[in-house]
């Protein structure tokens, strides 16, 4: 488990209580705002979309035994857009 995997799962486990939703945008903002330093030095890509998306993929890794896949959300990016995105249920 790297640097970034460790941040997140720290972000699932000590701020999302068990029964609320939440999706890749807000794992992004969260890890900008508390682990700035993980995310800047984990950033290997050409943008800002595969890096988000490689986030996300990291985020499906706790399945197994901290959250359920939801399906979609509709949310605010980093950018001030909004778009879809992976959402889940901690457990």
């Amino acid at each position: 488990m790297d640097d970034l995997d460790e941040a997140i799962r720290e972000i699932v486990e000590s701020t999302i209580t068990s029964g609320l939703f939440f999706d890749s945008h807000t794992v992004i903002q969260l890890l900008i705002e508390r682990y700035s330093d993980v995310y800047h030095s984990s950033f290997s890509g050409d943008n800002t979309n595969g890096y988000h998306g490689l986030i996300a993929n990291r985020i499906v890794l706790l399945e197994d035994d901290l959250i359920d896949r939801r399906g979609l959300s509709f949310s605010k990016t980093i950018h001030g857009t909004y778009d879809s995105c992976a959402c889940w249920v901690r457990r």
